[in-house]
């Protein structure tokens, strides 16, 4: 969408930039340092330069405009390609996916010995680093169940595959921009008007 058609200047009523950016005005204020325009410019300034970044903290730009944030958000999509590998070798190795028959452990409604049915993985909301979240349908009461971060996750084991999805593993379909670690959920790992979260100071130290 073009800004030309959709912004106007208050200053000098022209079309493509607002009064901020106004050349017209710029020389103004150059020309006229004494002037109402040019205190108003440099008490804008003023503020500006005092303004406290929410996300780093520092001064002089705000969260929209943060260049650490714009550097985690590239460390987070590797840590989440470095991550999502251990998964994908994790099921082509051990035939999870789509038509795969698993056991869960340690999971208070799980019935003994009962058997799931793997239906979906849920590759959309599979934004976390620990695994992906995937529906299975329990073969002993027939009950549908949507299970999240069971696939290499770090506070519970992974499910047990009994019979593997297909026989041949290269078959299994992962999604590109998933695998490359760029399908997220911003509110996820950057939660607006919070400050800089543990994992990006972690994955930079």
């Amino acid at each position: 969408m073009s800004w030309n058609s959709t912004v106007r200047c208050s200053w000098c009523y022209t079309n493509g930039h607002n009064r901020r950016g106004c050349p017209e005005r710029k020389e103004y204020i150059k020309g006229n340092p004494d002037s109402y325009e040019a205190r108003r410019q440099m008490n804008n300034n003023q503020i500006s330069k005092a303004r406290r970044c929410s996300y780093c903290k520092g001064r002089g730009h705000n969260a929209q405009t943060c260049q650490v944030k714009e550097e985690d958000r590239g460390l987070l999509v590797q840590k989440l390609k470095r991550q999502r590998k251990k998964i994908k070798d994790y099921m082509m190795a051990s035939g999870f996916g789509v038509g795969a028959l698993i056991k869960i452990e340690n999971r208070y409604w799980n019935i003994q010995n009962s058997l799931y049915l793997v239906t979906a993985v849920d590759w959309i909301n599979s934004d976390s680093t620990e695994g992906v979240e995937f529906i299975v349908i329990d073969l002993q009461s027939s009950r549908e169940r949507n299970l999240r971060d069971c696939v290499e996750s770090l506070n519970n084991a992974p499910p047990t595959v009994v019979s593997p999805s297909t026989d041949d593993p290269s078959s299994l379909c992962f999604p590109v921009e998933w695998e490359e670690g760029r399908a997220y959920v911003e509110s996820t790992y950057f939660s607006k008007g919070e400050s800089r979260p543990w994992w990006a100071r972690d994955e930079k130290e």
